[in-house]
Parts: structure tokens; C-alpha cells; sequence
């Protein structure tokens, strides 16, 4: 499967609940649309966290985005063929790949073009306190002209995937108010136009602008919204159907006593997004070592095993605070995503 989420930054909550739910393997791949902060600091605190996403079974795929190193520019970093394409990567980290900005990979016998980079509003901010910021952030002449040239006798591209967007269609509407746009270098984004006018596409994926956004239906925009690449048709449902079905779905989960099934239940019925879970549960994590390790005697081994515990401790009162959300919005419709 073929997952696809915006900017990350560091904060990995929401693809590991994913993992755990849907059961990955590093044959699954989740695509980030830059900014995923792997490469942000110094080696040795961006090693810890690479250690940790290495241990994730799922496999990273990174677009380049303006908060993070190019991974060329980093001495440990190795090219390879994947998918029909160039990436970087490490020895010591496998799973962790970067795209190179220009190159058309193969996903699903799809043919996806990967653009990365943009302009730093925050640069200014950023400089000042010392963090880090890099030149090459924006794709430079040299990759432009690369794409344009691949691109002349190859404009039948199913997807593209960026982190910024073509400049028509920039999400002026949650623009920072503090920002100066007239000192804003809106170059990429003039480039992707240029670009989305010479192709024949089908989607166009990007995140950048933390917000969830779609344009027709060959553009979308996405921070922190998984979706496998592939069609998709929404259901409606009444607030009486839902609450039969999730009835009817959490009794036969509860009866199966496999805690994966239920989880997965709770969390696709839930009003909750994935991290508001994780982030209420958090709070048991002493709980639920104290059950372990002091009256069980048993010390948890791996992140099935706290994971498992939270869940079985706060399914039931999660159940109880979903259900007075719901009676707090009557009337309300939900929509049902399915990936066909």
C-alpha cells in the first residue's frame, strides 16, 4: 500500500498509529511531501531519530522540502535505483529514502514526477535565532532545466508530487498575516506552473501550506491526511445509519478479542483524528508500566506491547467521550472515504 501525508517536522505520531493499524510491512511506503525534519539538526540527534523510524516497518519516502538538508550535501548519504528512479539513502538506515528532484518513479505502474523545495518565509527568523536554513532549499536553474528537458518528450505523467504549488493555485487564504508576501521568492511556484501547463497529469499532490485543500480533482494539497493514490468515492451517512453500523462493528470487533481489530474499529468510527487518541492515552503510559512492571512483574519488550496495554485501559472511556460528541452534534452527517 501507498500512503501520502504533508509536512511532518518531526512528529511521527500519526504514520505510527497508521503502522500499528493497518499492520505495515517495509513493502508499504508513505510518501511525505517535504519538510519531514529527518535531516534538520546535527548527525548525531538526526541519527536518534533515524534510528527510531528505521525500527518502523514502513518504508519513507521523502520529498525534499525547506526545512531540511539535501541529503547530497550529507557525506553518509549513497545513491541507488528504486522504483525506476534516483534516491539517497544510508547504509544504516535502509528505509529512509529521498527522492531526487526531476526524477519519474514507477508507484503501482503509475508514473509519478517528484519536484522539491520552496522559499523559507520564516528564513529571516530562523537566521536570527540560529536555526537552520540552507541556500539550496529552492531547486536550483540547473534542476529546472533537467525537468523541463525529461519532460519535453514525456508529458503523460500520472502523478506529481511537490512540496510546494504551481503559483495559481497558492492557499492565499491561510496566509501568514504577518508575512510580507511582496519579499516572498515565488520562483518554484512560477517554475510548477510552467510545468502543470506543459504536462498532462491526473494528481497533483503537495503539502508546504499545513492545510487540507483539494482543486477539481487532479489537484490536492494535504498536511497530515493519508491517502493510498488511487480513486475515491465519499458516502453519506445519517447520524441513525452511523450509529448502527459502528454499533454493529464494535460488537463484532469486541467479539473477535483480536485488540488490532478493535483498534482499527475505534479509530476508523472515531470523531477523534489519530493523534488526538494517541495524545489522550499518553497520560496512561505510567499506568500502564506500573500493570507490567510492578504487578505483572512483566517488562514490555516492544511498542506492541505499551501500545496494547493504552489501548485496552482507555478503549472503554474513549467510547463514552465519542459518544457525548455525537450527542452534541445531531443532525450532523459523516463522510465515508473508500478507496477503491
Amino acid at each position: 500500500m501507498i500512503y501520502i501525508t504533508g509536512d511532518t517536522h518531526r512528529e511521527f505520531t500519526k504514520i505510527l498509529f497508521l503502522v500499528f493499524q493497518n499492520k505495515t510491512t517495509y513493502d508499504d511506503v508513505i510518501i511525505i511531501l517535504g519538510d519531514a525534519g529527518i535531516n534538520y539538526y546535527d548527525e548525531k540527534i538526526d541519527n536518534q531519530l533515524k534510528e527510531q523510524l528505521s525500527k518502523v516497518p514502513i518504508t519513507f519516502f521523502c520529498i525534499h522540502g525547506n526545512h531540511e538538508k539535501r541529503p547530497q550535501t550529507i557525506k553518509s548519504y549513497k545513491e541507488k535505483i528504486y522504483k525506476d528512479g534516483t534516491v539517497f539513502y544510508e547504509e544504516k538506515y535502509p528505509n529512509l529514502l529521498f527522492a531526487k528532484d526531476g526524477e519519474i518513479y514507477n508507484f503501482n505502474n503509475k508514473k509519478v514526477l517528484v519536484i522539491g523545495g520552496a522559499y523559507s518565509v520564516d528564513k529571516e527568523i530562523r537566521l536570527a535565532r540560529g536555526y537552520g536554513w540552507w541556500e539550496d532549499e529552492q531547486p536550483s536553474e540547473e534542476v529546472k532545466n533537467k525537468i523541463l528537458k525529461k519532460i519535453k518528450n514525456n508529458k503523460d505523467i500520472d502523478i506529481v508530487l511537490s512540496h510546494t504549488c504551481p503559483y495559481k493555485y497558492l492557499p492565499r487564504e491561510v496566509f501568514l498575516s504577518g508575512i510580507d508576501q511582496s519579499k516572498v521568492d515565488y520562483s518554484t511556484e512560477y517554475f510548477l506552473d510552467e510545468i502543470e501547463q506543459k504536462l498532462n497529469y491526473k494528481k497533483w499532490y503537495c503539502g508546504h501550506f499545513h492545510t487540507d485543500k483539494k482543486i477539481d480533482t487532479a489537484f490536492a494539497r494535504l498536511r497530515q491526511r493519508r491517502e493510498s493514490v488511487g480513486r475515491f468515492a465519499a458516502v453519506a451517512e445519517t447520524p441513525e445509519q452511523e450509529a448502527a453500523r459502528v454499533s454493529k462493528e464494535l460488537q463484532d470487533a469486541a467479539s473477535s478479542g483480536d485488540i488490532h481489530t478493535i483498534v482499527k474499529v475505534i479509530a476508523n468510527t472515531s470523531t477523534l483524528s489519530p493523534t488526538d487518541f494517541i495524545q489522550k492515552t499518553v497520560g496512561s503510559l505510567l499506568y500502564v508500566y506500573y500493570m507490567y512492571v510492578d504487578r505483572f512483574h512483566i517488562l514490555p519488550t516492544d511498542l506492541d506491547d505499551m501500545i496494547d496495554g493504552i489501548l485496552y485501559i482507555e478503549a472503554h472511556q474513549y467510547n463514552i467521550d465519542r459518544q457525548r460528541q455525537k450527542e452534541n452534534k445531531q443532525g450532523a452527517t459523516k463522510i465515508i472515504v473508500e478507496i477503491l
